[in-house]
């Protein structure tokens, strides 16, 4: 696997937020992600300041050069909901065998809801999708080349990878599906 290009550090996994007015739910999710067991990763936001959507704020992810052996898009308003998540990826990794980690997660809304509760049919995001830096060297150009990117993505790496491992617990959780919203956005327009 690939070394990091910062300060000669090497590392599992490369954490990218993207993140838009939403300093709360950072807060939580960048809370979940301290809480971590393992400490093998590093993260870096990626702030959208022009506030011009998920298109636009997705073409970021291109020019990302990734420093892990693997790559995860976590967004600001998702959340980790077990302290070993990060472990048990990299356990399933199977020492860089493995090109794609896929992780169940569910929607949440404003509480954290255990781990033990099964995902929500449907939920598949880029909050589910861990890969291993070639991967994501290969396909990140499919972010933000059409409206959004992330099942362009996915359908890429179901076509071309051939070595994917699933986690068995759902562990991750969405805070409020926003679609890019601003917090107080999010809670007007989204809210049941």
């Amino acid at each position: 696997m690939s070394g990091s290009p910062f300060c000669g550090v090497e590392m599992f996994l490369t954490v990218l937020t993207r993140t838009y007015k939403r300093p709360a739910m950072l807060a939580r999710q960048r809370e979940s992600l301290w809480a971590q067991s393992c400490w093998d990763w590093m993260q870096i936001l990626l702030p959208d300041e022009k506030g011009v959507g998920c298109a636009e704020a997705n073409k970021s992810l291109r020019e990302v050069k990734a420093a892990g052996d693997y790559v995860w898009v976590f967004d600001d308003d998702d959340i980790i909901t077990d302290v070993d998540f990060v472990a048990r990826v990299k356990e399933a990794s199977e020492g860089g065998k493995i090109e794609v980690v896929v992780a169940p997660s569910m929607y949440n809304s404003e509480r954290i809801i255990g781990a033990e509760w099964p995902p929500r049919e449907g939920h598949i995001g880029n909050i589910n999708w861990i890969m291993r830096q070639d991967v994501w060297d290969l396909n990140r150009k499919f972010w933000g080349a059409r409206y959004a990117g992330d099942f362009d993505l996915i359908e890429a790496c179901m076509r071309d990878v051939k070595h994917i491992a699933q986690l068995k617990r759902v562990m991750l959780a969405t805070q409020r599906v926003s679609k890019g919203a601003t917090e107080c956005e999010s809670v007007t327009r989204f809210s049941s």
